[in-house]
């Protein structure tokens, strides 16, 4: 099903173990539309300047392993990639580390204290903040839509 949708709201939820976003809206014809999209939550750790790729696939292996378990999910390292970003006003080797639950970001970074790693960032974002500014959805402003129906009321 396609359709043109505003979105006027912004949720996520958890299922089975994993972030979903939720964007609460109307159609152009002004029926109410709930939009669920999946988001793969990931924060970044900025390597120290000097490090070598053989430490660097090291670091990458150490944290591939790290799990956090809470009383309702366990949330693992989905990938480890690396990549040149801005730092600073400097380019810098960066680890984007997906997970597969947002709600222990914060767990998941301060595991990641080792001493190549200069800093970690984007983990106390929201994750509202983070899909938004990735999708880059503008508030208010009509999108085309497309997926499938699950509620044909």
């Amino acid at each position: 099903m396609k359709t043109n949708f505003i979105p006027v709201d912004y949720d996520y939820f958890d299922w089975k173990g994993r972030n979903y976003i939720k964007l609460i809206g109307r159609n152009d014809k002004g029926k109410r539309v709930c939009v669920i999209d999946s988001f793969e939550p990931y924060f970044y750790a900025i390597l120290k300047g000097k490090t070598s790729e053989k430490k660097i696939q090291k670091i990458m292996k150490k944290i591939n392993k790290i799990e956090i378990k809470s009383s309702s999910r366990t949330t693992k390292i989905e990938k480890v990639q690396l990549q040149e970003k801005n730092y600073l006003g400097k380019k810098v080797k960066a680890l984007k580390i997906f997970i597969t639950n947002y709600k222990d970001a914060h767990p998941v970074a301060d595991k990641i204290g080792m001493k190549e790693i200069e800093a970690r960032r984007e983990y106390d974002l929201k994750l509202i903040t983070k899909y938004i500014t990735e999708k880059e959805i503008v508030p208010l402003s009509w999108y085309s839509v497309e997926g499938k129906l699950l509620n044909g009321n």
